[in-house]
């Protein structure tokens, strides 16, 4: 009975120190929310180059959403730019949540982050022409400083962060320097991991929506979709990240990747293979522009498809890695629903290949390209030599219809009429600097309709 009675009391006692403590969340925010937010105003001053901006009345902590862990949520914060960024909003969240560990807190020297939530980031990440970047806010002071370069022992208390999750992001990155601009909308992400281990499993899922990819003015992706499931192997006293299961897809074009990469102290080791996951012609035929749209899933498709490569070598400031790329299309076709004709006979063999990062040794052999535009064939080869002076060996011939196009391709309104030819061989060595130009022999013909 004693040993019943004193377990009743201890008890009560750890609901007792359980419920003080879910009070003093509550009234502490409440009765000493003004001096809370100036010592809040305060620091980050000190610390950020930026207009911090949240509402403590948004300010909530719970041990009942998550017990017996503790939740912490802020809404609808955000932190806009100063001087060249003025007005610039770098990150805004409409729900910011972390569900922490209480008992880690108060004895461990980890703190262990159950999860991390936010809820509709808007992130506008920007780098101008000179190289200063919108995100790089931090005011690092001489004390700071000097305290960082007196600390050789390193810190005693640690934080791990088991699980992420992103909802509804929207990411904005342009790059004046580097002329890149990336655009994603949608982005939904989800991650765990056990970072408080040497070696473990990180897995995350990925999916966005309308994803755009300039650089140097060429759009390289547009209004794509993207998804990605992946199991990436971290060995964090090598800083080797080796891949496992991954399956990634753009629009409806799935690959996959294996080997590792590995950080050293100046340069980025790159072992890496990846291929297609999926052989059907329509799969790629998903990233040409304009095709991939809602009636997408009723077009006709037929052929198969061969895509695979590597990336293998050393990549740092100097150098980069070695590379290939090999793709073959074998007796595409595809037919828009509701049209007449389809693109038939499509064949396509394709390498890509540097063997030791320098892009000047790069080698383009288009062996064959060919489709028949309805009774319309399209013919094409060429063997490309390096890059800033490319050694050009090609040739095409076409004859087209263009009466024809109407019943391929969806133009609602246009009219075409008319006959086109074209034989043309290229071959020799291009060169901007030197006004250098490949010999060209060039037939075209055009004949109206009547």
């Amino acid at each position: 009975m004693k040993k019943s009675r004193w377990l009743r009391i201890a008890l009560y006692a750890l609901a007792g120190v359980m419920v003080l403590f879910l009070l003093l969340a509550i009234l502490i925010p409440i009765f000493f929310k003004d001096d809370i937010k100036a010592q809040i105003d305060k620091e980050v001053a000190r610390s950020v180059n930026a207009e911090v901006n949240f509402d403590l009345d948004k300010f909530r902590i719970s041990l009942l959403r998550n017990f017996p862990h503790v939740t912490v949520s802020l809404d609808d914060f955000n932190i806009v730019g100063r001087e060249e960024f003025k007005g610039d909003t770098l990150l805004a969240v409409n729900t910011f949540r972390i569900v922490v560990d209480v008992w880690s807190l108060l004895f461990s020297e980890e703190a262990k982050v159950r999860a991390v939530y936010l809820n509709s980031p808007r992130i506008y990440a920007q780098v101008l022409s000179n190289g200063k970047a919108s995100w790089d806010i931090a005011i690092v002071s001489p004390e700071d400083t000097t305290q960082a370069e007196e600390e050789e022992a390193p810190t005693e208390f640690n934080v791990s962060i088991r699980r992420w999750e992103v909802d509804n992001g929207q990411v904005v990155y342009a790059d004046a320097q580097q002329k890149i601009y990336m655009r994603v909308h949608n982005l939904n992400h989800y991650g765990n991991g056990n970072f408080n281990q040497d070696n473990f499993d990180l897995r995350t899922s990925t999916s966005l929506d309308n994803i755009r990819l300039d650089y140097d003015g060429v759009s390289y992706l547009e209004n794509k979709k993207l998804a990605a499931d992946m199991v990436l192997n971290i060995d964090v006293p090598q800083s080797k990240y080796t891949f496992k299961k991954n399956n990634i897809r753009i629009n409806d074009f799935a690959f996959g990747f294996d080997g590792f990469v590995q950080l050293k102290e100046n340069d980025i080791v790159l072992d890496l293979t990846y291929q297609a996951q999926e052989n059907d012609f329509k799969n790629i035929l998903s990233l040409v522009p304009g095709v991939f749209t809602q009636d997408f899933d009723q077009m006709k498709t037929s052929g198969k498809l061969a895509f695979n490569g590597t990336v293998k070598g050393v990549y740092n400031e100097k150098q980069l890695p070695g590379f290939g790329l090999n793709l073959k299309v074998t007796d595409g076709m595809f037919q828009y629903p509701d049209l007449p004709t389809a693109v038939t006979n499509i064949q396509t063999d394709l390498s890509i290949a540097n063997k030791d990062g320098d892009l000047e040794n790069t080698q383009v052999d288009l062996k064959r390209f060919h489709m028949d535009l309805g009774k319309n064939p399209i013919e094409a080869q060429a063997k490309v030599s390096g890059l800033s002076r490319p050694n050009i060996d090609a040739q095409a011939s076409a004859r087209l219809n263009l009466a024809d196009l109407i019943q391929m391709f969806p133009m609602p309104g246009t009219a075409l009429r008319g006959d086109f030819s074209l034989n043309a061989k290229i071959k020799g060595i291009y060169d901007a600097a030197q006004q250098r130009f490949p010999q060209a022999k060039i037939g075209c013909a055009w004949s109206m309709a009547t």
